[in-house]
């Protein structure tokens, strides 16, 4: 199994993007489509502010850059909590499942074929 490092200046999709952290799980999945998940990454951003902003969390708002970033980490590595409700209302935006199986198969879909 392939140990990942965790950059710890990722705080944005857009740094998501230009670094080359797109971490595999098991060697046996296929790897996380890079433009699957700064979609998923852009519009969980959107979400967990949502979510801040309805009172479901109780930190305060200048966490959200530091809780954002250890959101995408978890979301690299397939470790994280897909019944909050961050997470729930991006599922909702993006018209997937919210349940493990249907975020991953989101972010770990092939890209689309442009013609």
């Amino acid at each position: 199994m392939k140990s990942v490092v965790v950059p710890s200046t990722i705080v944005s999709a857009h740094d998501l993007r230009a670094s080359s952290y797109i971490p595999r799980v098991r060697d046996d999945r296929p790897a996380i489509n890079e433009a699957n998940f700064a979609r998923w990454c852009e519009t969980f951003d959107k979400a967990l502010q949502q979510a801040h902003a309805a009172g479901h969390f109780k930190w305060p708002a200048s966490e959200l850059p530091s809780v954002a970033h250890r959101f995408k980490v978890a979301f690299g590595s397939c470790t994280y909590n897909h019944d909050g409700p961050a997470v729930k209302l991006a599922c909702e935006e993006l018209g997937i499942k919210h349940t493990r199986r249907s975020i991953e198969a989101f972010l770990r879909a092939p890209a689309a074929v442009s013609r």
